[in-house]
C-alpha cells in the first residue's frame, strides 16, 4: 500500500462508528459510511434472474472465489479425503461472483436456444472474516475483476436457513437486512431448487460446495451426507460439461484433432469449430447482453462468472447434440461390430484412440438434434449427477453411489411424508441449521406457490432420475 501513511490509517480506523464496536462475525457492521446497498436495481436484477429460471429448461452456474485450498494443494488419494479437504477450505474463502445462465429452447425452432446470462457481485450480508489466496487475487485481477466494483455494486446474500430464522425470530430479524430477506442473492438458488431445474457446471464440485456453504447451510460432515443433501435439494439433476468431455473426448467430440484439453476455454473454442446445428441467441434486455456467442476468446469477459456460465451452457448444448447424433448414427449403422457401435454411442473410446471412429457425426440432420425429452433419456441418465474431479481417483463423483445405505431410500419416503431437507446424519448442527428453513417453507409455501420438491423431493429426480445409472 505504497503512498499511504500508516498513522493516518490507524487514526481513521479508530474513529467512532455507530455500533461498529459491537459487530462480530455473523452480524451486520452498521457503518454510516457503508450502508446496506439500495434495493432498487439489485431487486430488479434478482427478480429478472428468477423469472428466467422459472421458464427455462436448465441453468448453467459458475462462481469465482477468493481462493481454493488453504494449503494450495488439491491432490488426494480418495474422493472421501478430497471432500474432507474441500470442507476444511471452502468455508474459509468467499464467493465473490455468482454467474447463472438460464437456457430455454425456442418455441418455434427446436434447434435454437435462448440464453439469459446474469452476473452478480456476491457479498455476504452479515459480517465475515475470510481468507484470500494471493494467486487467486492475481488471477481475478488478470481477468478484469474489480474489487471496488465488487463492493459498490454488490448483491448481498445469506444462507437460506439464516433468512428463514430471521423471518421467524424478532431477535434474528434485527440482524438481517430486510432487503436481503426479500431479494437477496440466495433467492436465485432457492428458485432453482423450487423450480426443479437441472443444473449444469464445468468441473463443478467446488462450485457445488460453495453454493451449499454460502447460500444454504453448513457443509455436511462427509461426502455421503453431502451427496444426499444435494440430491434432495437439487432434484432437477446436475450435469458436468467436463465429465461429458472426458467420456466423449475422442469418439464424440474429436478432441484428438486439437490440443485435447477439456478446460472451459479450450473446449468452447474446439466445439464452436465442430459441425453442429444447435444455434444460440441471447435474450434481449439482459444486463450481460454484451457477451459474445461466437468469438472463441473474449478477453474482456473471460472468467467473469456470468460469461463463464454462458460458455458452460453453450458447451453443454453442443455436447448433447454431438452425443445424441453419435448415438443415433450408431444405432442406424448396419455394418461394424456391435461393440464398436456401442462405444461410439456412449462416448467411451479408449484414452489416446486415434482417428475418427465409426459412428462419428459430422453432417447435418433435419429435425431437433437434441430430443425434446432429452432429460429423461438414457444417455442423460448416464451422465446425470456425475461430477468430474480431476486428479482424484476415480476422476469423478457419481453422487448416487455415495449415498449412505441408511439414506438411500430416505428421499422417496420423505416425499410421501412431506419431506425433509436434511438426511438423518450424526451431524445435528446441520439438521438444526436447516430445519427452520424447511419448516418455514412448508408452512408458508414456496416462492412459486407450490410445495418444494427440493424439500420433500425424490433424490432420484424426475423422468426416471438415477434409476438408469
Amino acid at each position: 500500500m505504497a503512498g499511504v501513511d500508516a498513522s493516518s490509517m490507524e487514526e481513521d480506523e479508530h474513529k467512532p462508528r455507530q455500533d461498529d464496536s459491537k459487530a462480530s462475525e455473523g452480524q451486520p457492521a452498521k457503518d454510516e459510511d457503508d450502508r446496506a446497498p439500495a434495493a432498487d436495481w439489485r431487486h430488479a436484477a434478482v427478480e429478472q434472474a428468477i423469472g428466467d429460471i422459472q421458464h427455462c429448461d436448465f441453468v448453467a452456474i459458475d462462481l469465482e472465489f477468493t481462493g481454493l485450498f488453504k494449503d494450495g494443494t488439491s491432490r488426494k488419494s480418495t474422493m472421501e479425503l478430497y471432500y474432507d479437504h474441500c470442507r476444511d477450505s471452502v468455508p474459509q474463502f468467499l464467493t465473490v461472483q455468482l454467474g447463472i445462465c438460464a437456457v430455454k429452447r425456442d418455441a418455434e425452432d427446436p434447434n435454437m436456444w435462448v440464453l439469459s446470462p446474469h452476473n452478480f457481485n456476491a457479498f455476504p450480508a452479515l459480517r465475515r472474516v475470510f481468507l484470500c489466496d494471493t494467486s487467486s487475487l492475481r488471477f481475478l485481477r488478470r481477468n478484469g475483476f474489480d474489487l471496488n466494483k465488487w463492493i459498490d455494486d454488490r448483491v448481498e446474500y445469506a444462507r437460506l436457513a439464516e433468512v428463514q430464522n430471521a423471518k421467524e425470530s424478532y431477535l434474528a430479524s434485527k440482524l438481517m437486512p430486510q432487503a436481503v430477506m426479500d431479494s437477496g442473492l440466495q433467492c436465485v438458488l432457492e428458485c432453482i431448487i423450487e423450480a426443479e431445474r437441472p443444473v449444469v457446471l464445468h468441473h463443478g464440485l467446488l462450485d457445488m460446495l460453495h453454493i451449499y456453504d454460502k447460500f444454504i447451510g453448513e457443509l455436511p460432515r462427509d461426502l455421503g451426507a453431502f451427496c444426499t443433501e444435494w440430491l434432495r435439494l437439487f432434484s432437477g439433476g446436475a450435469f458436468d460439461t467436463k465429465h461429458l468431455a472426458s467420456q466423449g473426448r475422442y469418439s464424440v467430440l474429436h478432441l484428438n484433432h486439437s490440443r485435447g484439453s477439456t478446460s472451459l476455454d479450450d473446449l468452447r473454442t474446439h466445439l464452436l469449430k465442430q459441425s453442429h446445428i444447435s444455434a444460440f441467441k441471447i435474450a434481449t434486455a439482459r444486463s450481460s447482453s454484451t457477451y459474445s456467442l461466437e468469438r472463441p476468446h473474449e478477453a474482456s469477459n473471460e472468467h467473469e462468472a456470468g460469461f463463464d456460465a454462458l460458455v458452460t451452457a453453450q458447451i453443454f448444448i453442443i455436447e448433447l447434440e454431438l452425443f445424441f447424433r453419435a448415438q443415433q448414427r450408431a444405432t442406424q449403422t448396419d455394418g461394424g461390430p456391435p461393440q464398436k457401435r456401442q462405444k461410439v454411442a456412449e462416448g467411451t473410446a479408449a484414452e489416446g484412440e486415434e482417428g475418427e471412429p465409426e459412428g462419428a457425426v459430422t453432417e447435418a440432420s433435419s429435425g431437433p438434434t437434441i430430443p425434446l425429452d432429452w432429460l429423461s433419456s438414457s444417455l442423460c441418465h448416464r451422465f446425470r449427477d456425475t461430477i468430474e474431479v480431476s486428479g482424484v481417483p476415480p476422476g469423478h463423483v457419481s453422487m448416487a453411489k455415495h449415498l449412505k445405505r441408511s439414506d438411500a431410500e430416505a428421499p422417496a419416503a420423505a416425499a410421501d411424508a412431506g419431506g425433509a431437507v436434511v438426511a438423518a446424519t450424526s451431524e445435528d448442527s446441520v439438521v438444526d441449521e436447516t430445519r427452520g428453513w424447511r419448516e418455514g417453507r412448508e408452512r408458508n409455501g414456496s416462492r412459486n406457490g407450490g410445495r418444494k420438491r427440493g424439500v420433500g423431493g425424490d433424490a432420484r429426480g424426475g423422468g426416471g432420475g438415477l434409476g438408469a445409472k
